[in-house]
């Protein structure tokens, strides 16, 4: 996740230096990896906690995190389109 934090804003910096559409349009689905990311380690722990029987890891909603990649996913795609 760092390095393609890196490389996001290294795009956005170069788009904005270049003046340049392609990069513009390179930068939004990389943020999208990190936050997908982020979602999919929450999932990690509630995995873990469902097969180690631990309730209180065993709690978190696999399906809405789910959604929440799709959001995401919905949402940069939303502001990539909106950018041409």
């Amino acid at each position: 996740m760092v390095v393609i934090t890196g490389r996001s804003r290294g795009c956005n910096a170069s788009a904005d230096k270049y003046d340049s559409q392609a990069l513009h349009a390179d930068a939004p689905p990389l943020s999208t990896d990190i936050w997908s990311s982020a979602v999919v380690i929450l999932i990690g722990p509630v995995l873990a906690g469902r097969r180690y029987s631990q309730p209180w890891l065993a709690k978190g909603r696999i399906p809405s995190l789910r959604l929440c990649v799709a959001c995401i996913v919905v949402y940069v795609s939303w502001r990539l389109a909106g950018k041409h």
